[in-house]
């Protein structure tokens, strides 16, 4: 799902002005494009925690800084390319990558990680 997330980031980020939607009422709403990047960096840090996370009773520290450089390396680069795809850069959209990857490694460790923990409880009852 993680490989997935990174695609559709790449391809949505990186579409020619003219194939984005300008007529939808989402974009003429000030500052949706940040939420947008918020919003799909939030999503990839999730994934990338999640999967692991199914499987491993304890993420080792590497794993969160993964789901951090991971994401942050990806919105560098496509600002970096966004100008050859007739788009410009903005240093305020890796902002809002930075701030959803790390609000989804915090609301992972502070909460999601219960939840995945009592999944893995329940999966093994089931099994016994």
């Amino acid at each position: 799902m993680a490989i997935l997330c990174t695609v559709m980031i790449f391809i949505l980020c990186l579409m020619p002005p003219d194939d984005l939607p300008s007529n939808s009422w989402l974009s003429q709403f000030p500052g949706f494009d940040k939420i947008v990047h918020f919003g799909l960096h939030f999503v990839f840090a999730t994934l990338l925690l999640l999967g692991p996370a199914l499987y491993k009773n304890k993420l080792p520290l590497t794993y969160y800084l993964s789901a951090f450089l991971l994401p942050l390396s990806c919105g560098i680069l496509i600002e970096l390319l966004q100008p050859m795809m007739g788009r410009s850069q903005d240093i305020e959209d890796v902002f809002f990558n930075v701030t959803g990857c790390l609000t989804a490694i915090l609301l992972f460790y502070w909460k999601i990680r219960n939840f995945v923990s009592l999944w893995q409880k329940r999966k093994i009852q089931q099994q016994n």
